[in-house]
């Protein structure tokens, strides 16, 4: 059975790789994606690069095989992207909104979020399952260890307006009411705003937006959540502070969202 498993996920792989190969599409506005984690911005990443020309994406397949299948960080990314012989019309990465700047403006932002309970606890049993010290660990002591990491991570990505104001991306304790307003802001001028737990309408309104068809959808990748740990309320009441900012901007983006679809997806 385990042998099946893989020779499927096998198959399923290389008929993607045929699809990215082939993938000729190029925006007429450069588009940066916003990838914050466990949001299943790698699916929609892998749909996007089906259809994007890999010769317009960075990264493209290539530059994340030479980097064992990571993204680069921002500093890396700043300092090559000028660089870049090709004209890159597709960015992504775990990097803030102002990193479209790095882009030709005028720059499509997109972006998707996730409840913030639900996207923190994903993050904590990627960390437990793929950090060899955080194999023993609950996800409590988990939390306790990345606690800056997870801090308010949704709001942090999106008020980072400009490149001279990335020093409050790495320090959440600096994070405030105002960056909320920011990450408001910034949301509103996104070109396309989609969310984890409406996956399907997402994929729908983005296609709109591209004016081409993304494909079949692709496994989201988020780690599953158990209802036990879903509602375990040590964990949440533990979590919960230091989620405020975050929980406040995804309340907003979810009205956005409704709009967005009924203007999106109405035409």
């Amino acid at each position: 059975m385990h042998f099946i498993g893989l020779k499927t996920r096998f198959r399923v792989r290389s008929l993607w790789l045929k699809y990215v190969e082939r993938a000729r599409y190029r925006p007429e506005r450069p588009i940066f994606f916003i990838h914050i984690p466990k949001t299943a911005g790698t699916s929609f990443r892998n749909m996007l690069f089906r259809l994007i020309d890999q010769e317009v994406s960075f990264p493209s397949l290539q530059d994340l095989g030479k980097n064992d299948g990571n993204y680069l960080t921002f500093e890396e990314v700043r300092e090559i992207l000028p660089l870049e012989q090709r004209k890159i019309l597709f960015l992504t990465g775990h990097f803030p909104f102002a990193a479209g700047e790095l882009l030709a403006a005028p720059v499509e932002y997109y972006v998707f979020l996730r409840d913030p309970i639900d996207r923190t606890i994903s993050n904590l049993l990627h960390f437990q399952r793929n950090y060899p010290e955080n194999k023993d660990r609950s996800l409590l002591e988990v939390f306790e260890k990345h606690r800056g990491h997870l801090q308010n991570l949704q709001t942090r990505f999106l008020s980072v307006s400009t490149l001279d104001q990335m020093e409050a991306f790495y320090q959440p304790d600096m994070i405030s009411k105002k960056h909320l307003d920011l990450a408001k802001a910034n949301l509103e001028k996104c070109t396309f705003v989609g969310l984890t737990e409406r996956f399907s309408d997402s994929l729908l309104m983005a296609e709109q937006l591209l004016g081409a068809k993304l494909g079949s959808q692709l496994k989201r990748n988020v780690a599953p959540i158990s209802a036990k740990q879903q509602l375990d309320p040590l964990l949440v009441e533990q979590i919960q502070p230091y989620l405020e900012l975050d929980q406040e901007l995804y309340h907003f983006a979810l009205q956005l969202f409704e709009k967005r679809k009924l203007l999106i997806l109405n035409k």
